[in-house]
């Protein structure tokens, strides 16, 4: 995945679940898994991310926190990505509670090493969460 960005020279890699794979390389190798010291970088970078999409003047409600739209830059900074679904503002059903729980999704995922969702578990835990 290539975003361009002024970071890295605008270069940036998906948030890895086990191991990365970066476009270098065409995908096809993989690269030592992460450090816990980087998991905790890429934890806080998504913690601030959402807080300050919270904390703005008029709220963004992000609606699809996950780990395949979090970004890395070269120094593993986190950003989030894809922002089609973001409206403003709590509005019906959508509040800063879905982020949070999307953000601790993700934190199981980093810390099980395992996908929220993932159909190749015995039946019964396909989902991270139940």
């Amino acid at each position: 995945m290539k975003i361009n960005t002024s970071e890295n020279g605008g270069r940036m890699k998906p948030l890895p679940t086990m191991e990365i794979k970066t476009d270098e390389d065409g995908g096809s190798s993989s690269i030592e898994p992460l450090s816990w010291d980087l998991w905790l970088i890429i934890a806080i970078g998504d913690a601030r991310d959402l807080s300050f999409l919270h904390t703005s003047e008029k709220q963004i409600i992000y609606r699809d926190f996950k780990a395949s739209n979090i970004l890395l830059d070269g120094n593993f900074n986190a950003k989030i990505s894809d922002f089609g679904l973001a409206k403003l503002g709590p509005s019906g059903h959508l509040y800063v509670k879905s982020n949070v729980y999307g953000f601790g999704v993700v934190l199981l995922e980093i810390l099980t090493g395992l996908r929220a969702l993932d159909t190749k578990q015995p039946s019964g835990l396909h989902n991270l969460v139940d």
